[in-house]
C-alpha cells in the first residue's frame, strides 16, 4: 500500500507509472539523456533526496473507512 518506485531509466519510469506508482528517477551515466518528464522527482544522485521532504510526500496513505 505504501510504495514509491526508484528507477534510473525511462523504461523503468514508464513501468512504474503504468503500475500507478509515484516514481523517483536517479540518473545514471547510461540514462542521463533519457526523457524523464513523467517522473515525480528527478535527481542526479540519491544523495540529493531529503527523505522527509521529498519521499514521504509521495507515499500514499491508506485511510480506513
Amino acid at each position: 500500500m505504501k510504495c514509491v518506485v526508484v528507477e534510473d531509466t525511462n523504461i523503468g519510469l514508464q513501468a512504474g507509472k503504468a503500475a500507478g506508482m509515484q516514481v523517483i528517477i536517479t540518473k545514471s551515466i547510461y540514462s542521463e539523456n533519457e526523457d524523464f518528464a513523467d517522473a515525480d522527482i528527478v535527481v542526479d544522485s540519491a544523495d540529493e533526496l531529503d527523505f522527509e521532504e521529498s519521499v514521504l510526500a509521495l507515499i500514499p496513505t491508506m485511510e480506513m473507512a
